[in-house]
């Protein structure tokens, strides 16, 4: 554990590697199964197989308090964030770290060629640091 401290280690050692995903025409009561199936709060959105981007826990949560849908399902593409924090595997824990902390995100996305290889999340951050403190 000790080369966590002395040298920069790249986001693809520490992240969870090959992560659920949910594809972009599916819908918010799907993705809540999964999230509830598997124990977290962040899933990748694909279409045709490239990364469009990353729905929450909390984004579904927001949109159904706010719009109030029939059956309390929306579709996906009503919820998601188009746009999530994205880097390549090679990127440095620390700059990611940095990333999330200052922007107050709650993970970031390791994609190569538009195809997602992982997830970092808060609790992945919390898992690394608890091993640095060891």
């Amino acid at each position: 554990m000790e080369e966590y401290m002395t040298k920069p280690t790249a986001i693809s050692e520490v992240m969870t590697k090959a992560p659920h995903t949910i594809g972009l025409d599916q819908n918010s009561k799907l993705a809540q199964e999964m999230m509830r199936k598997h124990g977290i709060r962040h899933l990748p959105v694909q279409e045709g197989g490239r990364l469009v981007g990353v729905v929450t826990h909390r984004d579904i949560q927001f949109a159904l308090a706010l719009l109030k849908p029939e059956n309390d399902v929306l579709e996906l593409q009503d919820v998601y964030t188009p746009e999530p924090y994205v880097v390549e595997p090679a990127t440095s824990i620390r700059e990611v770290v940095m990333r999330m902390a200052e922007e107050r995100l709650g993970c970031a996305l390791i994609a190569e060629h538009q195809k997602v290889e992982g997830i970092f999340t808060t609790v992945d951050a919390c898992r690394v640091l608890a091993q640095l403190l060891e």
